[in-house]
């Protein structure tokens, strides 16, 4: 699970409090997994429904600057192919295992190092929203 840790505090997937102000963290967790030839995905526990995933979008569009490259939304399932700064990466819904940022090709070690920060960032971006 994700931790923040700042200068004064740490964040632990919990409820905390900063200068009288509640934070929520979304917390997300990394799986290794051959499903769907999804190898390696970044799952958010507290946005794992269905509406979540337009909320997930928009931070990572409007407070990170992502462009959506390709969308699609199913019966059971919904994908978005984004691009941040060159960096090609998929946000997907499916109703197994919710909201989660992945890529549908197996990709090497900095791939998914890269994707993990991009998850911190949406998590703080979520936080702060």
């Amino acid at each position: 699970m994700f931790t923040c840790k700042t200068q004064n505090f740490t964040f632990d997937n919990s409820y905390k409090t900063l200068n009288g102000t509640v934070i929520i963290m979304a917390d997300f967790e990394k799986n290794i997994t051959e499903i769907q030839n999804i190898y390696t995905y970044f799952e958010f526990s507290r946005y794992n429904e269905w509406e979540d995933f337009d909320i997930l979008l928009s931070v990572l569009v409007k407070s990170m600057n992502c462009k959506v490259l390709e969308k699609l939304d199913g019966i059971y399932s919904k994908h978005c192919v984004l691009d941040l700064d060159g960096f090609i990466f998929k946000l997907m819904y499916h109703e197994d295992f919710g909201n989660c940022l992945c890529n549908q090709d197996k990709k090497d070690d900095n791939y998914y190092i890269e994707l993990e920060h991009i998850a911190e960032k949406l998590t703080l971006n979520l936080a702060n929203n």
